[in-house]
């Protein structure tokens, strides 16, 4: 099973919250947003996913490389955020 994730919003209507993360980043009790998504999705059974970002989101990238840790492949398709 596949699964798409949205993550290239660029938030303004968040702002200082994203003054230094990107919005899929925020933290909350100190877990990036988005790790919540890929964790659900990897114990619901999804093995690849594709996380669309923005070209500002490398912090993603390097935080989720490919997925393995979660046990879900992550792949990733570059947008120019909120097209």
């Amino acid at each position: 099973m596949q699964a798409i994730v949205f993550a290239d919003r660029q938030g303004a209507e968040l702002e200082p919250l994203n003054a230094h993360h990107a919005v899929a980043m925020l933290p909350v009790a100190n877990i990036p947003l988005l790790q919540y998504t890929i964790e659900d999705l990897a114990s619901a059974g999804v093995e690849e996913a594709f996380v669309v970002i923005s070209s500002d989101a490398q912090a993603i990238e390097n935080h989720f490389a490919d997925g393995a840790m979660w046990g879900i492949k992550i792949r990733y398709l570059l947008s120019r955020g909120e097209e």
